[in-house]
């Protein structure tokens, strides 16, 4: 079993591409994401060629959503900015415009119904950034239809561009969930069954990384959350992608009891990168009393720890659940660190 690599469970996102100075003129008319939003405050030129000393056609402003048409391979520097030159329909016409990382994001069609997630509520912007003008609040549980996969709009928030009611505007991908559940559904906690891309902020998540199924992608992740001040593990499995995030089912509560001396250790590079193991491999959960039992630090400084693991949970694959199994034969080991000395 491979270890539980640490998540970040807000999901990664695409990386933008760097300049490639090798790369031929050629324009690429096969663009995997044909929308364009204009994210700079100060809005986009639009010019009549590929190049900055071209007549300038218009200039589009912030929030802007065009239908771009191709787009050079090469990457061109414009002052302190670099990116390809892309070609758009301008009404009847077409432009140009320098689609550069901090003034133009990409995206393309995502339509799907989606709630608010947040019970303070959340904002349908008029532009893709928070300080723009409120188009609408809308409370906890609104239905939303985004027409967009998520984009950013700077190197934090990921945007979408959504639709409630006959209002129009942006929004954050992280204020949205698939499902919609009453507010004191959370009241005790997470729940067997509970359905998500994202939960109200009265949810807090803890530690966490995904169960890795040999060399396949694991559909299968394990964490701990605390909603309302209640708190557990849960494993949850991977339902679909829901644009670019995934949707989670909780499908199993783990809830150890722990000692005044314990400490719950995850898999994988976990709390202060302490991981245990058995005879079949790695640990997903265990409960562990450093206190207690012996230890010994080998060559490498790594030290290894028997006898201190009271109880310990096990992926079982035939039912895709976690598992009490005896602690006989577990043992604990960490890297060197000052924490351990």
């Amino acid at each position: 079993m491979k270890r539980l690599a640490l998540i970040c469970l807000l999901i990664c996102y695409d990386c933008s591409p760097q300049p490639d100075t090798k790369a031929s003129k050629s324009p690429d008319s096969t663009l995997e994401y044909p929308i364009g939003i204009v994210i700079t405050p100060s809005g986009l030129n639009v010019r009549e060629a590929p190049t900055v000393t071209s007549k300038l056609l218009t200039t589009l402003p912030l929030g802007s959503q065009l239908e771009l048409l191709e787009q050079q391979t090469d990457y061109s520097q414009v002052s302190d900015l670099s990116g390809k030159w892309t070609k758009i329909k301008l009404g009847e016409r077409v432009g140009w415009v320098l689609a550069a990382q901090k003034l133009l994001s990409t995206t393309k069609s995502f339509t799907f119904e989606l709630h608010v997630a947040k019970a303070r509520g959340a904002d349908l912007h008029e532009s893709p950034l928070p300080n723009t003008p409120v188009v609408a609040h809308l409370p906890y549980g609104s239905r939303v239809q985004v027409q967009t996969e998520g984009f950013q709009s700077d190197a934090v928030d990921v945007w979408t561009v959504a639709v409630a009611g006959s209002r129009r505007g942006f929004m954050l991908e992280q204020d949205l969930t698939t499902v919609s559940y009453p507010a004191e559904a959370f009241q005790n906690g997470p729940f067997v069954g509970l359905t998500y891309t994202s939960l109200p902020e009265t949810c807090q998540f803890g530690s966490g990384g995904v169960i890795e199924n040999g060399n396949e992608e694991s559909d299968f992740f394990l964490f701990s959350i605390s909603c309302n001040g209640h708190g557990t593990y849960v494993l949850a499995e991977v339902l679909r992608r829901v644009g670019r995030h995934s949707e989670f089912k909780v499908v199993q509560l783990v809830s150890p009891a722990l000692g005044p001396s314990d400490t719950v250790v995850l898999g994988g590079p976990g709390l202060r990168d302490l991981t245990c193991m058995n005879a079949q491999g790695m640990i997903p959960l265990a409960v562990v009393n450093l206190s207690k039992g012996s230890s010994v630090r080998g060559a490498d400084r790594v030290v290894t720890y028997s006898n201190v693991v009271s109880s310990l949970w096990i992926f079982d694959r035939a039912t895709k659940r976690l598992k009490a199994s005896p602690e006989i034969g577990a043992t604990c080991s960490a890297p060197p660190g000052e924490w351990f000395n």
